[in-house]
This record gives structure tokens, sequence and C-alpha cells, in this order.
């Protein structure tokens, strides 16, 4: 039995305080399920958490210059994306004195308003793979893909090539 039926009398209370433990009652045992519902809710969007690699299809390009000790050094970076986000990458690192060529397999994957980039296999036979790079993206277009890798403090700005 429960303790809040003690203060009822045939649907009537008997006084204001068996009323207020009623409420608090009722609303105590309708938390919880209110609770869970909320966080259902918050998890029911049109764009999941994990996004497929669809909107990343295509070839992107990126073009940028080393800071700190890859100070000076010119990247160009071609990356072809599958509609299932696996790709294919040639990178090519260009300095004052010399010229070094890579090229990389992996995934593309947005989750959580992150890249998750999972390099499979790498032209460098020094780099451990699966290799993962995670970085937050700063703004998605259909043209233009900008992310911040906080590991490693690098802003990088992809641009869709015309095909």
């Amino acid at each position: 039995m429960c303790f809040h039926k003690t203060w009822m009398s045939k649907g009537r209370y008997k006084s204001r305080w068996a009323r207020y433990v009623d409420v608090i009652y009722t609303f105590v045992k309708l938390t919880p399920p209110l609770l869970v519902f909320c966080i259902l809710l918050t998890g029911c969007d049109r764009d999941s958490n994990s996004q497929p690699a669809g909107r990343l299809q295509g070839t992107w390009l990126l073009d940028r210059l080393g800071t700190g000790i890859n100070l000076g050094v010119k990247l160009h970076t071609t990356t072809k994306v599958d509609s299932d986000g696996r790709y294919s990458c040639e990178s090519v690192a260009t300095s004052s004195n010399r010229v070094v060529r890579f090229i990389c397999e992996g995934t593309w994957q947005i989750k959580d308003g992150y890249l998750i980039d999972t390099v499979t296999n790498h032209s460098d036979t020094n780099i451990v793979v699966p290799w993962i790079v995670r970085a937050r993206i700063v703004q998605i277009t259909d043209q233009e893909l900008a992310i911040h890798d906080e590991t490693n403090s690098v802003d990088a700005i992809f641009r869709k090539a015309k095909e």
C-alpha cells in the first residue's frame, strides 16, 4: 500500500498537506519515464550522430603551407571519396630542397561534429596503420570542408574539385 493513499479519503484530501504529498508522489512516479522519453527524443533527429559519408563524396583538394617545424613546406593533397566514405589520397609536400610524394587509403566518417579519418594503407612504411585522426568540423558545405585538428593545432580547408 502506498504511503500517499493513507492520506486520502474517497477521492478527497483530508488536508492540504495530503494533496501536496499526492502531487509530489505523482511527480516522482512520472519523472523517470519522462526523463527517459526526453533523452530518447534528443537522439531522434534527421541527421544521426554517425552520418554516412555520402555528403563527402567527390574529389577534395587541400593546399596549405606548413607551420612550426614544417614551416615553408607546401602541401597539395587530392582526396577522392566514394559514397561509402572510402577514399584514396595522393599528397605532395614541397620544400625548398625536397619533394616528397605519398599515397594513402582509408575512410572518412562524420560523427558528432567531427571528421573521423581512418588511414588503412599508407605508402610510408613507417606509418603504423590503422591511424585514426579526429578533427572538429568547423564548416561543411557542398563545396568546402573546414576542419580543426585539436591534437595537432592544425586548421585545414578542403575545397571540392569541379568535375
